[in-house]
């Protein structure tokens, strides 16, 4: 009986997937709490502290639908991280033992193909967690110009109260390149979420079967 139920197990481990809860555990994901005045263009240079949740270093840039006709993905705002000079954003969040999806919506801003100056590096780093991706060469097939593109992972944390920060880090060259416009101009992001990836119904309910099973056997 018991090598029954294992197989049962794998069985609903291998057909069901698991989706990520629609609670959002990072603080202000859209950026629509800042501090600070934006210029007519809707645009401006924020100091580090001045998203609610978030840090910046040097400093991060708010803009909104007015700069250069960019809706926003999600809400009223979004940050560009690639500006005058490469900037960074990060949050910490404490979380408990488990496993948890990581997502965000990510836009180049300039069409200069070949060109890394829309380039952006994203991380999750705690103890026993390490994870985290890279962007590069956008726009291309999978980050086209002009298009919000969610970018998402999952990673396990294996220990109750475990900090974890998330980063972005934009990379792109500094200077005009190529003739564009802008050549270090990109790295646009919004609606950051991290919610945990729960067991699926069909587990849980054969988790508590066994258990069931298992008081039973206990009682005879």
């Amino acid at each position: 009986m018991r090598k029954l139920i294992s197989a049962a197990l794998f069985a609903v481990l291998g057909a069901t997937a698991a989706h990520a809860s629609p609670v959002n555990l990072i603080t202000n994901g859209s950026f629509e709490n800042y501090t600070g005045t934006l210029n007519s263009s809707g645009w401006a240079h924020l100091g580090a502290a001045a998203i609610d949740g978030w840090t910046g270093d040097p400093n991060v840039e708010i803009q909104t639908q007015p700069t250069l006709g960019i809706t926003p993905q999600d809400g009223l705002a979004y940050v560009e991280l690639d500006t005058s000079l490469n900037a960074s954003l990060s949050q910490t969040v404490t979380l408990d033992a488990g496993r948890y999806e990581f997502s965000f919506y990510y836009r180049p801003r300039v069409n200069n193909p070949g060109g890394d100056n829309n380039d952006l590096r994203y991380t999750a780093l705690g103890t026993g967690v390490m994870a985290g991706g890279l962007i590069q060469g956008a726009p291309n097939p999978d980050f086209p110009i002009n298009e919000w593109v969610q970018v998402a992972m999952d990673f396990a944390v294996g220990a109750d109260n475990t900090d974890v920060t998330f980063s972005f880090f934009a990379l792109g060259a500094s200077g005009r390149g190529d003739g564009e416009r802008c050549g270090n101009c990109g790295a646009l992001v919004d609606n950051v979420r991290l919610a945990p990836v729960p067991l699926p119904a069909g587990i849980v309910l054969l988790l508590s079967a066994v258990g069931g099973f298992a008081a039973l056997r206990r009682r005879a």
